[in-house]
């Protein structure tokens, strides 16, 4: 039944509840229940009427140190925080960049990642995958992406949007079903690949500063997992990508200003650019150097 998503072991952002909306179908309960079996979370029937008092009542009823719950509903997942905020599926931004691509605008990622049709991108930081979404339109349906979210309820949550979500927009549909979502580690993911599997590898790490007026990806902050890029991540990186890595950055930030990049896409009315390691640079980092 859960043939959306691969997943993998060691994921973080667990353990969650699982549980449905009021008064569900027959299927939303199947579904609960095999998500709880398949992912080894816990399943709680929706037999109190808020989530809060669900969530009060599992804690009163043992030590399961649930961060939240994720909510079965008919055609998507929700995860409900304590912290009074919901996370959700939706392509946000995404749209809007695919808009102005589809009419022969300038996107700043799609330059940094030079990107064509046919290409091949793995984002290791998938989050909402809007930026996955912009990089499958780009691609077209000849090119691929795969992107990779190690936060368990994230990673279901977004792959079953990513399958369920409807746009009014085609050239935002058809990309959107064309993302491969694979809940791993990127770094696990990275050592199996071979060299040059991709063209573009892409990381889009939390943050230390986050934008303020970003709040509708507050609730992400909560389940996401906040690791760096490290040294070793960014050397496996360079050996998977046949041209370059593409981090994503503010402007002010420390990857902006690293000895190791290429160069720097992101002007001056923009606070969040893209930094690019291509070349020798890329070369060196596989070397060891």
């Amino acid at each position: 039944m859960i043939d959306f998503i691969e997943l993998r072991d060691g994921l973080c952002g667990v353990p969650f509840l699982i549980t449905t909306t009021r008064d569900p179908r027959a299927e939303q309960v199947r579904e609960a229940r095999s998500l709880a079996e398949r992912t080894g979370q816990t399943y709680v029937e929706r037999s109190v009427g808020s989530l809060t008092r669900l969530y009060e009542a599992a804690r009163h009823a043992g030590p399961s140190g649930a961060k939240g719950i994720l909510v079965v509903h008919r055609d998507e997942y929700t995860v409900w925080l304590p912290e009074g905020l919901t996370f959700r599926y939706h392509p946000g931004m995404a749209v809007h960049r695919i808009k102005s691509l589809a009419q022969g605008g300038h996107d700043p990622m799609i330059s940094a990642m030079e990107l064509g049709p046919g290409e091949r991108v793995l984002d290791c930081t998938a989050g909402l995958c809007s930026d996955a979404l912009v990089a499958s339109f780009a691609v077209g349906p000849e090119g691929a992406v795969q992107a990779v979210e190690s936060s368990l309820p994230v990673a279901l949550t977004v792959a079953k949007g990513l399958r369920t979500y409807e746009c009014e927009r085609k050239d935002v549909t058809a990309p959107m079903r064309r993302i491969r979502l694979v809940a791993a580690r990127s770094d696990e993911v990275l050592r199996e690949l071979p060299d040059g599997a991709f063209d573009v590898v892409y990381f889009d790490p939390m943050f230390h500063e986050p934008v303020r007026e970003s709040t509708g990806i507050a609730p992400l902050r909560y389940l996401a997992d906040p690791s760096p890029v490290s040294a070793a991540l960014l050397t496996e990186a360079a050996r998977v990508a046949r041209r370059s890595v593409v981090i994503k950055d503010r402007t002010d930030g420390p990857w902006a200003h690293d000895p190791r990049i290429t160069r720097f896409v992101g002007g001056r009315k923009r606070r969040i650019g893209y930094a690019v390691i291509s070349g020798a640079e890329r070369s060196r980092l596989v070397e060891g150097a």
